[in-house]
This record gives C-alpha cells, sequence and structure tokens, in this order.
C-alpha cells in the first residue's frame, strides 16, 4: 500500500480504561515499506476527543495534583479544520499538527459521579493559531495525549452559568495532561493578560510574563514582574494567585 483514502463519517475509535475517538469528512492514509502506517492526513471538520478514565484511581507516581483531579473527573476535545497524525512503528500515536483556527475544550466527564451537576460546572475552551500534540507510548502498546502546545495568540475562556466569562491570552500555551486523561496544567507565556469580565467598576485584571492555570482547582498563578488592577487600585507582587 501507498495511500488510501476515506471518504464520508470517517470514524476511528480506541476503547478501554481511557477511550478515545476521531471523527472527519476525509482522510487520507500514508504508508511506508511494508505496508507500515506513516501518516493519517484528516480534514473536513476533525474532531479528536478523549474521555476520562473509567477508574478514579491515580497512578502510584502521581502527586497530589491527580488526587484533585480524580473528584473532578474531565473530558477533552481537540476540533480543527485540518489535523496530521504522525504514527510511530506503524500503530501507535507518536504526534500531531493542526492547520486552520483549532479549539480544544475541558468539559466534566460526562460518565462521572458529578454529570448531575454538568449545567452548573465551568468549562474551559482553548484557542490558538495552531496546536501540535505530543502522545507516548503506554504499556499495552498503544499511546496517550501527553501534551499539546498552542501558538501564536492562544487563548484561555473559562465559562460557568450566571458569570461574566473569564479570559487569559498569551503568545503561548503549554497544556500537561495527566496518565488517566484530562488536563494536569496549562502555562501560558508571554504578554499574558487577565480579566473576569466584570463590569467596570468591579473588573478584576490581571498581566504577567507567564501564567500558570489548573483546571482541577482554577487556580490562576502569575509570575514575572504580575500586576492586579481592580478598580482605581494595582498590586504587585513577585507571584499572585486568581482563584
Amino acid at each position: 500500500l501507498r495511500t488510501a483514502t476515506l471518504t464520508g463519517n470517517v470514524h476511528v475509535e480506541r476503547i478501554g480504561s481511557q477511550p478515545m475517538h476521531g471523527d472527519a469528512g476525509r482522510a487520507i492514509l500514508d504508508f511506508l515499506g511494508q505496508n507500515e502506517l506513516q501518516k493519517v492526513h484528516a480534514m473536513d471538520g476533525v474532531r479528536l476527543a478523549q474521555r476520562h478514565a473509567s477508574t478514579d484511581k491515580p497512578a502510584a507516581n502521581d502527586s497530589a495534583d491527580a488526587s484533585a483531579h480524580a473528584s473532578t473527573p474531565q473530558d477533552f476535545d481537540l476540533t480543527a479544520p485540518v489535523i496530521d497524525f504522525f504514527v510511530a512503528e506503524g500503530r501507535r500515536l507518536d504526534h500531531a499538527e493542526t492547520s486552520g483556527a483549532a479549539q480544544m475544550t475541558i468539559s466534566p466527564a460526562e460518565n462521572s459521579s458529578a454529570a448531575s451537576a454538568q449545567a452548573s460546572a465551568p468549562r474551559t475552551v482553548i484557542t490558538a493559531g495552531r496546536f501540535d500534540a505530543k502522545f507516548a507510548a503506554t504499556p499495552d502498546g498503544s499511546s496517550r495525549l501527553t501534551s499539546v502546545h498552542g501558538a501564536p495568540d492562544a487563548k484561555i475562556v473559562n465559562s460557568a452559568p450566571g458569570l461574566p466569562d473569564r479570559v487569559s491570552t498569551s503568545q503561548t500555551l503549554d497544556a500537561a495532561f495527566f496518565p488517566q486523561g484530562g488536563i494536569s496544567s496549562i502555562i501560558q507565556q508571554g504578554s499574558v493578560a487577565y480579566t473576569d469580565g466584570q463590569p467596570p467598576s468591579k473588573r478584576t485584571q490581571a498581566w504577567a510574563d507567564k501564567a500558570l492555570y489548573t483546571p482541577a482547582d482554577l487556580i490562576l498563578v502569575l509570575t514575572g514582574g504580575p500586576r492586579v488592577a481592580e478598580g482605581s487600585m494595582v498590586t504587585t507582587a513577585k507571584t499572585i494567585r486568581i482563584n
């Protein structure tokens, strides 16, 4: 085989403790050597979704953050007009690159015990000019998503019912993922700016060189000359934490 073209409702699915599935309108598969899959070029409304692991038991080497994550399981979606998936050893994902306006969405896991409270739970939407995703091999021979780099014009929008959108922008962002699925942290760098969307008299705005956001506790940690403005008052410090 040299190439294979799939057209119309293309769907790929991986079952198990950490389900992942993808959809596209069209996909071109490139092969190398003895029918070894090398690349998948997916287009026409591509969506890659990763569901929270069926078990909430964190791995032995996970930090305390994993315990917090276990109580707030997340689902993850990546959409883009085009995504190129690069395959290692003909069978596992190595990395992926998006083209066009891409978007990542973090939301409460559908199969979590808190599913009934999803309507009031916060949702995080991340956009950037391009995303580069990296995957790592798993003991069963498949792969899992480990990190995503977004640039330029990175933006995080945190939405919750009854509240204005909280928005932070930067030049780049890097998202790290838990082994059991879900984003553990997001680092924004370069001209970071934050606003909570409140009316001018109550608005909180912040600026820094670097920001660390953890979806599990919704905390934004600012470093690198951070400053926060609330109304007519401005505060500076070495580190500023915003809930």
